[in-house]
Formats: structure tokens, C-alpha cells, sequence
């Protein structure tokens, strides 16, 4: 397991993060503010010492890492933490650049997820072409999937094919034990959600609670 850095907004407004994004990209700041949530992330990531795992996941705008994130700072926390580079906005660019990107990160220590994939992404035969680590189905596949068998049969698929190329697949959005089960019912290994756990301000060692219910999902027949 590991750890993904969520970015919230602290103000007595609520103000969701998505709603700055748009106001940054309005004032020509948003690749800015991409960079300083990205850094930040990591930075916090390392001044804690307590933790259970070296692996960090963080977000970022594809265009924004490629056009604007300083690359040596970035290269340089890649090489003390195992890093994974959650792109999003990756679709419509050219795939040749998109690959020359991740061999970089790969041979800088870092690993890459395509965050909230779906067909009208990248084609099948776009991800056999690129050669990333995790892919990270859109939430809306994974919601109420024990009640929607095309749902099951698109993952079970996914599933398939991404064993046969090396590549993890992540299901995210697990929010009660139906999910869950269903989830491993069509072969999903690795997930992550409010079952487990919901987000919290600081970085915080897994609990007995959470240890205790891994164990007693791992103890199930069908696992």
C-alpha cells in the first residue's frame, strides 16, 4: 500500500479545490499552482518519518508537468521516494511524446498512473503502445458495480488485459463492502476508498481498525 496526497482548501468559504483550478487557469496561474500543489505533496510527504511506506501517488495535469514542473527538483524527490505521477488530461496528445515522458520518469525512479481512464481516453491499443504502471479506472465504473453486470464485465476485461501487459490496475472510489467484494469477485487486487478510511489533514500510520479489517478481507475465501 502506499499514500496519495488530496489537496483541500483551508477557509471558513467553502471553496472546492476544483472551483481554484478554474479561477487559476482564468489568471494564466494554473500550471503555477499545479507545480506548488504537486511540490508541496511531496515535500510533506518526506518531513514525515513515521509512516508505513515509501510510495507517494500524486495528481497533476499532464500538460502542466510536461510544460512547467522544474524536472530536476522533481527527478531529485524521485530519487528518495517511489514516486507515481497520476496524470490526468492525458488524452488527445501525441503518444509519441506521451511514452518519451514516461521512459524519463521511469529512468529517474518514478513510476506513472493514468488517473480517471476510460475508452474515450486512450484506445486499448494506446496503452499497449505506452508502457505505464498503473491505470486507475473512472470512478463512475466502479460505483454501484455489484448492481451493474456490463460494469463488472468492462473491469473483469480491463482486468485481463492489463495482467497480460504488467500493468496494475487500481479501483478507486470503494466506499462499503458490496464494492468490494464485487471488485474481487472480477479480479481487482488493488483498490481504495472511504471504506477503508477517509482522507485526513495530516499523514497518519495505518490504525488497528484498518489493519484489522485488511486482515479479515484477506482471511475471505474469496480472496
Amino acid at each position: 500500500y502506499g499514500y496519495e496526497a488530496l489537496s483541500q482548501i483551508s477557509s471558513a468559504k467553502k471553496i472546492k479545490i476544483e472551483r481554484l483550478l478554474e479561477v487559476a487557469k482564468d489568471y494564466n496561474d494554473y500550471d503555477k499552482l499545479q507545480q506548488i500543489l504537486f511540490t508541496n505533496a511531496i515535500e510533506k510527504f518526506e518531513s514525515v518519518v513515521n509512516r508505513d511506506s515509501n510510495i507517494i501517488m500524486v495528481n497533476i495535469d499532464y500538460d502542466s508537468y510536461v510544460n512547467y514542473v522544474n524536472k530536476p527538483r522533481i527527478y531529485d524527490m524521485m530519487a528518495r521516494n517511489k514516486v507515481v505521477i497520476e496524470f490526468k488530461n492525458y488524452d488527445n496528445k501525441d503518444l509519441t511524446d506521451i511514452q518519451e515522458t514516461i521512459q524519463t520518469i521511469h529512468l529517474k525512479g518514478g513510476q506513472v498512473a493514468f488517473d480517471n481512464f476510460k475508452l474515450d481516453n486512450l484506445s486499448i491499443e494506446d496503452i499497449c503502445y505506452l508502457d505505464i504502471d498503473y491505470i486507475i479506472p473512472d470512478m463512475s465504473f466502479i460505483k454501484d458495480i455489484y448492481k451493474d453486470f456490463e460494469k463488472q464485465k468492462f473491469i473483469n476485461s480491463l482486468i485481463t488485459y492489463t495482467i497480460s501487459k504488467n500493468i496494475n490496475l487500481i479501483a478507486v472510489g470503494v466506499e462499503n463492502k458490496k464494492i468490494l467484494d464485487t471488485l474481487k469477485l472480477v479480479g481487482v487486487r488493488l483498490v481504495q476508498g472511504y471504506y477503508f478510511g477517509k482522507p485526513l489533514p495530516e499523514i497518519n500510520m495505518m490504525n488497528d481498525d484498518i489493519f484489522e479489517l485488511l486482515n479479515k478481507e484477506e482471511d475471505e475465501s474469496i480472496m
